[in-house]
């Protein structure tokens, strides 16, 4: 009887977190979103920053650690520097959205709307 209040409890648990307007994205989906934000093209950091809905300094970070990852690329044009998805980030992208459509769950709410939400 306990075990099965244990369980319940736990799920009833789970279930608010992921439903809660105020949950905080894990890292895979940050990443999820910067990478989601370059597949149409080149974006300037701004750019970037207001669609994966970070700060300019945790942009910096994940920027950085993408690029060293070779999943995406810098490109400077004059005095302004745009990213791009390398091909390489176009493959984990997709794989990301494989093992979310798999799993049944979407990442985020500006993620694929094929995937659906558990």
């Amino acid at each position: 009887m306990a075990q099965q209040l244990i369980s319940t409890t736990a799920v009833t648990t789970t279930e608010r977190s992921v439903q809660s307007p105020t949950k905080r994205r894990d890292r895979l989906e940050t990443y999820f979103d910067i990478l989601q934000a370059l597949e149409g093209g080149a974006q300037k950091p701004t750019r970037i920053m207001y669609k994966a809905n970070l700060s300019w300094a945790i942009l910096q970070e994940y920027l950085k650690t993408l690029e060293a990852k070779a999943l995406i690329v810098s490109l400077n044009e004059g005095s302004r520097k745009y990213y791009r998805l390398s091909e390489k980030g176009f493959q984990v992208l997709a794989g990301i959205r494989n093992i979310a459509e798999n799993l049944n769950f979407s990442l985020s709410e500006d993620s694929d709307k094929s995937a659906p939400a558990f």
